[in-house]
């Protein structure tokens, strides 16, 4: 299963970095994105913990949530597919690390704790096929001592059945109105 997944990612490796020809492809400048990056730190501070000495954000992107993450941790560690994204978000954020790659292949040159305080994934579980969003959520336990994702409402057919069966799940919902209503699902629980 393994290399099926890794097939799967780096066939995602040349669409993401197609998709960030583009800077911030995602919008995620938008008032609607900057109140799901502050909600986002909102939760985490009051069920998770105000301060972390490290935090690893899977699917980083270009760092538009990792400035948040920032005001949460003493080191944020991003990991993206995407090399232009990467290359952005270290522009964005010169004083968090950055790593090309997926939850299974990144690799930072500086020594880490072998467990992370915080491992997150906001807005990319969705991307994944069954399998994939089960080995990751899998890798995202066995490297931080509490995790968090969030995904859009309509995405909770797909993610909210692998999410569920983890044990001491919490969960949340945050809603956004501005040209169109949104509906993101933030879930978060310590291993």
């Amino acid at each position: 299963m393994q290399s099926r997944l890794i097939t799967f990612l780096k066939s995602r490796f040349n669409r993401a970095n197609r998709l960030y020809a583009t800077p911030d492809p995602w919008h995620l400048e938008t008032p609607r994105e900057q109140f799901r990056f502050a909600e986002t730190n909102r939760l985490i501070a009051e069920h998770i913990g105000e301060h972390f000495a490290s935090i690893l954000e899977v699917g980083c992107g270009e760092g538009h949530q990792t400035q948040y993450l920032e005001q949460l941790a003493n080191k944020v560690y991003g990991v993206d597919i995407s090399a232009r994204a990467i290359s952005r978000a270290t522009r964005r954020c010169p004083q968090s690390k950055f790593s090309e790659g997926d939850i299974f292949t990144f690799h930072f040159t500086e020594p880490s704790a072998s467990k992370f305080d915080l491992v997150t994934a906001f807005e990319v579980l969705h991307y994944l096929s069954d399998d994939s969003l089960a080995s990751t959520l899998e890798k995202m336990c066995e490297l931080g001592a509490a995790c968090m994702v969030s995904y859009v409402e309509k995405h909770r057919p797909h993610v909210d059945p692998h999410i569920r069966k983890i044990p001491g799940i919490q969960t949340a919902s945050l809603s956004f109105t501005d040209t169109r209503y949104v509906k993101w699902e933030v879930a978060w629980w310590k291993n």
